[in-house]
């Protein structure tokens, strides 16, 4: 399923029109009024920020969303990665699909649009990847074993990635450096609008996020 929060990360709630999705990426344009949401039952689009959602996964080449992002520029060109089949494209907003290529990856989270028209994402196997020619093909970027991207609202080249650990790159994800003091065993990371980062930790079934207000400097548990 799916959860959301009203209050800084402290308290969640279950989105019960997403209780059937088993939720692996999303993507939100950039008013935050259209999100899609994927995972192993497909796709989902809400175009109220949230409050109601459609089942768009009858129009995808395969049902296993494991990777999404969103064109900051346009709320209806997307990109998915669909697992065993690699990245496909819609600019349409989820109503018809071309394959772009990937078959050999396994991306996991988001694929990130960032500058001069390039992608990020994170693979399994390969670390962290690019793309310069809108998600056809894939070169690896750094030797870290990402599970999560996220990019900082108020300075896109400023990046963080989850998995083995936590690193942050300041110039677009051309460099990364290993980033000391979060909590053990991040594997999801946030940034909100105000500047706040947030960590999620998985121990078996139990979740917790963190919060941290001086740029991952210290932090406090906070659910």
């Amino acid at each position: 399923g799916a959860v959301d929060s009203i209050d800084g990360g402290r308290t969640f709630r279950q989105i019960a029109s997403l209780a059937s999705v088993d939720a692996m990426g999303w993507a939100l344009s950039n008013d935050g009024q259209t999100m899609v949401v994927g995972g192993h039952s497909g796709l989902r689009l809400s175009r109220d920020g949230g409050r109601s959602w459609q089942d768009l996964t009858q129009r995808l080449p395969a049902s296993d969303v494991h990777g999404l992002g969103m064109d900051p520029a346009s709320a209806t060109h997307w990109w998915a990665y669909l697992a065993g089949r690699g990245v496909f494209q819609t600019r349409d907003a989820g109503q018809s699909w071309s394959f772009l290529g990937g078959a050999d990856l396994m991306i996991m989270g988001p694929i990130l649009p960032v500058a001069g028209g390039q992608l990020l994402s994170a693979d399994m196997r390969r670390g962290l990847i690019r793309s310069t020619d809108g998600g056809r093909n894939w070169s690896t970027a750094a030797r870290y074993m990402a599970m999560w991207l996220a990019a900082d609202p108020k300075q896109p080249n400023l990046l963080w990635g989850a998995g083995n650990g936590v690193s942050v790159s300041a110039d677009g994800g051309s460099t990364w450096r290993t980033v000391p003091g979060w909590p053990a065993g991040a594997s999801a990371v946030g940034v909100g609008s105000d500047g706040r980062i947030y960590a999620g930790v998985l121990s078996g079934n139990q979740a917790s996020v963190y919060l941290s207000e001086d740029d991952g400097s210290t932090w406090q548990h906070v659910s």
